[in-house]
Formats: structure tokens, sequence, C-alpha cells
């Protein structure tokens, strides 16, 4: 994901610990405190969510080998979760208001 092009081996893998420190730079020119590689994994994972990825195939996507495993990296909005009712509220069965019957 991460070249080197400052340092021998041009081209080679960026080590963990620069990666690390580029991703924090970005995130402090971006005004966005203690971004880290790892926060990457977890928006990456809450957008495949929000696309409609299943559980099961956002963990195979992160490499992870039980389902269950992809809920610590899926984070929906509160947007999210409202949007998603607002559209399916209509199957909801609710009681008759005011004594009205079906």
């Amino acid at each position: 994901m991460f070249v080197n092009l400052s340092r021998r081996p041009v081209g080679g893998p960026l080590s963990y610990s620069n990666a690390y420190q580029l991703i924090e730079r970005i995130g402090a020119t971006a005004g966005i405190e203690q971004l880290h590689p790892h926060m990457l994994r977890h928006t990456h994972a809450s957008a495949l969510a929000k696309a409609g990825w299943t559980a099961a195939e956002i963990a195979a996507r992160l490499g992870q080998s039980q389902a269950s495993s992809a809920d610590v990296y899926i984070h929906l909005a509160a947007d999210d979760l409202t949007e998603r009712l607002r559209r399916t509220e209509h199957l909801v069965w609710r009681p008759p208001q005011n004594g009205a019957t079906r």
C-alpha cells in the first residue's frame, strides 16, 4: 500500500513505523488528531458495510476467518441507521390509533 520513495531501496515497502509517521503527518495536516494506519482498516470496513456488504464478506476482505471478527471494524453512523429505519418502517406493524380497527 505504501511505497518507499525517499530511502533505499526505492520502490520497496515502507516500514510500519514510517507508514505510521506518514499517516500521522497527513492527519495533522488535515486537522485530524491521532490518525493512524489502523483507522484506515476501520474506515474501509465501515464503508463496505454502508455499501451493503455482509459481515462475512467484510471479514473475508479483511483477511479474517470468522464473520464476527468484522464486527470490531464496522462502525455505523446514526444517520445510516436512521435512513435504514426510514426505508423499512412500513414493514413494522403498529396497533391502530384512537380505537380504529383494520
